[in-house]
């Protein structure tokens, strides 16, 4: 906005009109007994505001006397491990396939014996030409005992022909039989060769009026006795083979699961296992080994679902004066062994959760106090405490209740606790060691 001539100048002070000064300023210049009387005043009220400052610090003092605490006691609560068994019905939980190849071999002595012969009998005969003419008895000539065992001569034999003898007087006195000795052996080896003298009496149908007898026993034959695999032997292993053949099933897709889950016993199914055995029936062997193979399914429950439906679902069963502490670890899945025991086709899963004693400062109090350090502590024990600690120096614990602090500390469900745990048979999402750090 443009400024007028004259506007926005200072005006100027014209001396010759008198200054008006305001009544009260001539009253008071006019009055300094006033101002005088005023200081008095001011100094009452600071005093007793100091006054009443003192003794609030000093009502405070005696109620820092009185009630400020001088003992403080810290209890730790002791740290359980808490059982429970939840029944989980298998329609809640996923089921998942999975299959293997078995294979389980078994070894066993065999069976079978035989004897056989090793070193063939053998001995004299002599043969007894009763006939006019010489007869030969060429080598590998057949001959036999009574009961059918027999032999062959060893060499090529002249059995001379029988002549008549005459006496002195050249009169006839008797017949002189032709006779020859020749070594024979058994046609077989073994101690079935062995024979009692006067025992070989047989020859093949030949020349008429040869004999034969061996005068002495046959001697030398031997044996061995062999071991061999029988069919009986295998048929044997095999039926043990396969009747463990659905246990051996198990264990292999449990290994497969691992600790993935649980898994569900009347799922497993076998196939015809193909069977195998060396040596086979008949060979020479001191022992047999029988290999079955063939695969095996089943079914399993993940242990995440299980651990998911824990999560959604579980309600910890604890006393009223019991408090959870960290989350439950499982311990085993199992089937139940009395289906009547829980709804019919549920699982149940077997947990163990820390928990500590919830404690009462209004029971603490009464229990401790006016008592002797050595005394509070089993009295805190036998409350739930498995710690307290009292200041250096502290003897007797005081009467007066607002003396005595009790701080009572979270305690730690971590190390001892968990390392008490039960071994873990199936280690799931969480298993103990993951819980305890958390």
């Amino acid at each position: 906005m443009p400024v007028r001539p004259g506007e926005g100048e200072p005006t100027a002070l014209d001396k010759t009109q008198p200054i008006s000064i305001p009544d009260d300023l001539h009253q008071n210049a006019r009055s300094p007994a006033a101002a005088t009387a005023r200081q008095p005043a001011v100094r009452r009220r600071g005093r007793q505001a100091a006054a009443a400052l003192l003794v609030a610090v000093a009502a405070l003092c005696l109620l820092l006397f009185f009630y400020a605490p001088r003992i403080t006691v810290v209890v730790t609560p002791a740290v359980y491990i808490w059982d429970q068994t939840v029944a989980i019905p298998l329609e809640e939980l996923p089921v998942a396939e999975v299959k293997t190849t078995v294979e389980r071999t078994g070894a066993a002595p065999a069976t079978g014996r035989r004897t056989l012969g090793v070193t063939p009998a053998k001995g004299e005969v002599v043969f007894t030409n009763k006939s006019t003419r010489e007869i030969v008895v060429p080598a590998g000539t057949p001959i036999s005992t009574g009961d059918g065992k027999e032999y062959v001569t060893l060499r090529r034999v002249e059995v001379p022909p029988a002549r008549t003898e005459f006496d002195e007087q050249m009169l006839p006195s008797g017949i002189r039989y032709g006779m020859a000795k020749v070594e024979i052996q058994a046609a077989a080896p073994g101690t079935t060769g062995n024979a009692a003298a006067r025992t070989l009496i047989k020859l093949p149908v030949g020349p008429a009026g040869l004999e034969v007898i061996n005068p002495e026993p046959l001697t030398g034959g031997s044996d061995r006795v062999e071991t061999f695999v029988t069919a009986a032997d295998i048929a044997r292993l095999e039926k043990e083979l396969l009747s463990a053949f659905a246990a051996a099933g198990r264990e292999e897709l449990q290994k497969v699961v691992k600790d993935n889950g649980f898994l569900l016993p009347m799922d497993t199914v076998a196939g015809t296992p193909a069977v195998s055995a060396v040596p086979a029936a008949g060979q020479v062997a001191e022992r047999v080994q029988v290999t079955v193979r063939g695969e095996v399914k089943g079914s399993y429950v993940p242990l995440a679902a299980v651990t998911r439906w824990l999560g959604e679902n579980l309600e910890p069963d604890l006393p009223p004066d019991r408090e959870l502490l960290g989350y439950p670890v499982v311990v085993a899945l199992r089937w139940p062994e009395v289906p009547a025991s829980v709804p019919e086709g549920s699982l149940l899963v077997d947990l163990q959760m820390p928990v500590a004693p919830r404690l009462d400062l209004e029971e603490i109090w009464p229990a401790v106090a006016g008592k002797a350090v050595a005394e509070a502590r089993p009295a805190l024990a036998a409350l739930g405490a498995a710690r307290a600690e009292f200041p250096p120096g502290v003897e007797r614990l005081p009467n007066w209740k607002p003396w005595l602090k009790m701080v009572i500390a979270a305690p730690a469900a971590t190390g001892a606790a968990f390392a008490n745990m039960k071994t873990i048979e199936l280690n799931g999402v969480m298993g103990a060691t993951e819980a305890a750090g958390r």
